[in-house]
């Protein structure tokens, strides 16, 4: 089961026993005091360990200064200043201490080799790509629940990938003999003019053919036409195909979320990556 979303004033968060936090998603910076104070509240009275907050980079000083720390930053792109800001405030030591730390390093070190050759990332005939439809959404909400043991959003259910869709998400799929067998996400948010690419997920039987690294690069095409200036996603930070895919396609490494995210049935650290997109 996955954590709850809840508007709180014109600001976004999740909370819940999955991943053990609270999340502020989306802050209206005129709510930012009121926002903090609710979050902590909440977390409290929960019992969660951790708060962690996406914000703009003007707000980083007055989350410091009521106990959060800045764990990843994706600086000031484009013609307008819009970076944005990852703030954790840890509520037990044991959240703090990451988990795997030897793996986490291992995988950042072969990512931050920029010698890395990109391989090729042509589709072969027998699959083909598009944006997603939907129609697709019990298609993929099922390609999903196949893949991952757990996830900190509902993308098992179609009614869920069939909201979103309305919402400023946009879903890419590669089908296979009319099967989806691989996916991701593209989530707009035109305020700070950036896109999460997130939820990539390629079936086990399909895996190796670099599916994922093809996906980013179609959907990093349809992004040009939007009014955005950065892209950038969250990986698990012990995968090594998923950061290698970032690296791979000249992303910059922001930072470490620390034990932030349940996905694939446990709480993870997550990297961040980020890069520029160039308008034609």
């Amino acid at each position: 089961m996955s954590d709850i979303i809840l508007k709180h004033g014109n600001s976004l968060i999740q909370h819940g026993p999955l991943s053990d936090r609270v999340y502020i998603m989306k802050l209206d910076p005129d709510e930012c005091e009121e926002v903090i104070d609710f979050v902590k509240t909440l977390a409290t009275e929960n019992g969660y360990s951790k708060i962690f907050a996406k914000v703009p980079i003007s707000l980083i000083t007055t989350f410091v200064a009521r106990g959060y720390e800045e764990e990843a930053r994706i600086p000031e792109l484009g013609e307008i200043p819009r970076g944005i800001a990852f703030m954790s405030n840890f509520l037990t030591k044991k959240r703090k201490k990451p988990g795997k730390t030897r793996e986490i390093m291992k995988v950042k070190s072969a990512t931050l080799v920029r010698g890395v050759s990109r391989k090729s990332t042509s589709l072969s005939s027998d699959f083909s790509i598009r944006e997603a439809e939907i129609t697709d959404s019990a298609d993929l909400a099922l390609l999903y629940r196949e893949v991952f043991a757990s996830y900190p959003f509902p993308i098992d259910d179609p009614l869920f990938i069939a909201n979103s869709m309305t919402e400023d998400v946009r879903y890419f799929i590669i089908k296979h003999e009319g099967e989806i067998v691989a996916a991701a996400a593209a989530e707009l948010d035109y305020d700070t003019r950036s896109v999460e690419m997130t939820d990539f997920a390629t079936n086990p039987v399909h895996r190796g053919h670099q599916l994922g690294q093809i996906l980013l690069d179609h959907m990093e095409v349809a992004m040009i036409p939007e009014p955005i200036d950065t892209t950038y996603t969250i990986a698990r930070a012990v995968s090594h195909g998923m950061n290698i895919t970032f690296a791979r396609a000249d992303y910059e490494f922001a930072g470490t979320l620390i034990n932030n995210t349940n996905i694939s049935g446990s709480i993870e650290s997550m990297n961040v990556w980020y890069k520029q997109i160039v308008h034609l």
